[in-house]
């Protein structure tokens, strides 16, 4: 307990200092958060390169008792434990290089989900890996061939979840500080000292940090504060059980304790993608941003979810000692809280999120017939005898696509240009009339013989959902080969002239 202390102090103090040196360095290369009126409300551009200090902080203690593995039986179970060592350094400078990285000259987000998955693979790499899911009601889960997936899944979700919460001044830090306090107690129960050290290492360059951070912030955490904090989490309650039962067991308690940020990051995901935006579409629709706009101050927003996440993180410890009927009762309490969570913070209801993926099934069944009509379509027009079969054939693919109108224009050198014109029939019971929709999705295409292009395709569809609905440009590409592969508008096109643009 005295190098548990002592590593939390030395920790502290060096977090103290480190954070106050980033803000300089900060300001000197410019590694701002600059205020955008939407998201970012803080009146003055403010550092974001608190990964720096909290890396510094965190790795000042271990590597004193690796230079000292006689110092205590601390340093000889990190010194036993030097590849997950290595493989959580490793791990934690990628998930800071990307932050930092990210954080002064943006990344995309590929490239952030690859750096991500690296330091995930480093983990794997140092042995640190899911080989088992605990089961409250029985056995454990094996895992099997899936555990590097599953283990690389861990590392990416808790360096994003971090990352999601770190909205407001203060609450990311926190809610980790609580996080790692909760795992630090775990750890002391299972008699985990590897776990034990690191997390109070950690929880102590937490501490060091907050005071800068607490609103009104002087530093932010930055992606490279927040993927590091969450690398580190993740990681740590992986290493040093000595059973698999306690394996099993540690990838318990960081979910039920990370809770908050877990929940908010899977929100962030389902409506992002239930509106029809990128995953990586910033959004102040998060449980901060929702908190605030109920009318919490953001400061009394923050101490909000600190309650929240000090609540799981008691159920946390509950469950991971007991089995039986309280741990139902915990689960069954747990799922009422994110039910109730995802009404009031989800912005979108269990009924159209079942009516998305209908639609998704709906739509896939959708181009499946598209596909089969095309290459029937498709036949029809290298057979075709004329032109006009050749534009009949066509027809029968923009009708069941439901385009709306169609032109086709092409010239031949010293002959009347063709021009073939097709509009789709509207009945009474077609709610979306083509004349009465707002919305309209055009595309012109080229057509081409020998090189030259020879003809134009344009394509006009109108409707409500016109936008998603006619977004088949891969089915349209297919239509325009099957054109220009027919023979008889090859025959055509044989003489003739480019068209002009």
């Amino acid at each position: 307990m005295n190098t548990l202390i002592a590593g939390l102090l030395l920790a502290f103090a060096a977090s103290l200092v480190m954070t106050r040196v980033a803000i300089v360095v900060a300001f000197r290369w410019g590694i701002l958060d600059r205020p955008d009126g939407f998201r970012k409300l803080h009146r003055s551009p403010i550092p974001r390169l608190g990964g720096l200090g909290l890396f510094v902080a965190v790795w000042i203690p271990v590597l004193i008792l690796l230079w000292r593995p006689d110092l205590t039986l601390v340093a000889d179970v990190l010194f036993w434990h030097h590849r997950a060592v290595a493989g959580l350094f490793m791990g934690s400078l990628v998930a800071l290089l990307v932050g930092l990285w990210d954080d002064w000259a943006g990344v995309r987000p590929l490239g952030k989900l690859a750096g991500q998955a690296l330091a995930g693979g480093c983990a794997c790499w140092a042995g640190m890996r899911i080989d088992v899911i605990t089961n409250p009601l029985g056995g454990a889960i094996e895992l099997g061939i899936f555990a590097i997936p599953v283990t690389i899944l861990w590392f990416v979700g808790c360096m994003n979840a971090i990352n999601l919460l770190d909205g407001l001044d203060g609450l990311a830090a926190g809610v980790s500080m609580f996080v790692c306090m909760t795992l630090l107690v775990l750890g002391v129960l299972f008699q985990n000292t590897f776990g034990m050290f690191f997390m109070a290492v950690l929880s102590g360059a937490l501490m060091g940090f907050l005071p800068y951070n607490f609103p009104p912030a002087r530093i932010y955490m930055g992606d490279s504060g927040s993927m590091l904090v969450g690398f580190l989490v993740a990681g740590i309650s992986l290493v040093g059980a000595q059973r698999k039962a306690e394996t099993a067991v540690a990838i318990l308690a960081p979910i039920i304790v990370l809770g908050i940020p877990l929940f908010d990051a899977f929100l962030a995901v389902v409506r992002r993608w239930y509106h029809h935006v990128p995953i990586s579409f910033p959004d102040r629709h998060h449980v901060h941003h929702v908190l605030v706009g109920m009318g919490y101050s953001p400061r009394r927003a923050v101490m909000i979810l600190y309650g929240g996440t000090v609540i799981l993180g008691g159920a946390a410890l509950m469950v991971t000692m007991n089995r039986g009927r309280l741990v139902l009762l915990i689960i069954g309490a747990l799922l009422m809280l994110v039910y109730v969570g995802v009404r009031v913070f989800g912005q979108v209801g269990f009924r159209d999120v079942v009516g998305r993926l209908l639609d998704g099934q709906e739509e896939r069944d959708r181009r499946t017939v598209l596909r089969v009509s095309i290459e029937q379509s498709g036949l029809r027009m290298r057979q075709a005898a004329s032109l006009q079969e050749l534009w009949e054939a066509c027809c029968t693919c923009f009708e069941a696509m439901q385009v709306s109108r169609v032109r086709l224009q092409a010239q031949r050198t010293g002959k009347t240009a063709m021009d073939y014109r097709w509009a789709r029939t509207v009945t009474d019971d077609q709610p979306d009339p083509p004349e009465r929709s707002a919305d309209c999705w055009t595309m012109t295409m080229g057509l081409r013989c020998s090189g030259s292009v020879c003809g134009t395709l344009a394509i006009e569809r109108r409707g409500a959902r016109a936008a998603h609905q006619c977004m088949d440009c891969e089915l349209l590409e297919k239509v325009r080969w099957f054109i220009e592969m027919a023979p008889v508008w090859i025959a055509f096109c044989r003489d003739s002239a480019e068209l002009p643009g």
